[in-house]
């Protein structure tokens, strides 16, 4: 398991707040899942990604520290 600082895991909140039906509400909240999934698990997943096995990954990742964390 990766560990997040702080301010990670409050990022981690706030974008899972957006994303909790499992669709983020525009790209730039997409981007901002992957980038901080690919800075917490150092990954090399694009940003600009589309494909839903990756996407999934990174929400599952993302809800995980939001949820673990509360």
């Amino acid at each position: 398991m990766a560990i997040a600082t702080k301010q990670q895991i409050a990022q981690a909140k706030l974008l899972w707040n957006a994303c909790k039906t499992g669709v983020a509400p525009d790209n730039k909240t997409k981007i901002q899942l992957v980038e901080l999934y690919n800075q917490i698990h150092q990954t090399r997943y694009r940003p600009t990604t589309s494909c839903g096995s990756c996407l999934h990954t990174v929400l599952d990742g993302i809800r995980k520290i939001a949820l673990q964390n509360e």
